[in-house]
């Protein structure tokens, strides 16, 4: 059984959640889910989560990459993306909102070193179609 976890992007979705019985934070069976926003989201990530070498990793993103952005803990790109692929099909994946439209948040702690400054988490970018678009480490809980 796959648990989702039902993260809000603000205010307004927050009472669109409320009004049909969800609450920020609640988990609820992936198979409870007959329709709406988040079975599309979640048929989405796992749809990414079917080819890991279509998922996109910018080369910012890799260890061996200079600058200050977020890396994956190795120079890889094949390995970051089956981290990827794994955080899409996670039962512990949060799936949030976004700010570009067509596109949600999938945001997991995998729960072991992902990330060059031991980041565990995992966020990924993904659109409404099943793409992944970006994708980086981050601290969970920073």
């Amino acid at each position: 059984m796959v648990i989702l976890t039902v993260a809000t992007g603000g205010e307004d979705e927050a009472a669109m959640l409320a009004a049909k019985g969800l609450e920020e934070g609640a988990s609820v069976a992936a198979e409870d889910i007959a329709s709406g926003a988040l079975k599309d989201a979640s048929d989405a990530a796992f749809k990414a989560a079917e080819d890991p070498a279509s998922i996109f990793v910018k080369d910012k993103h890799l260890a061996s990459f200079g600058g200050k952005y977020a890396k994956f803990a190795t120079e890889d790109i094949s390995e970051a993306q089956s981290w990827v692929a794994e955080a899409l099909q996670s039962d512990g994946a949060v799936f949030q909102t976004n700010r570009l439209e067509g596109t949600f948040k999938v945001e997991t702690d995998l729960g072991r070193t992902v990330g060059t400054k031991g980041q565990t988490g995992i966020r990924a970018i993904v659109t409404n179609d099943g793409r992944v678009i970006n994708s980086f480490p981050y601290k969970v809980g920073g």
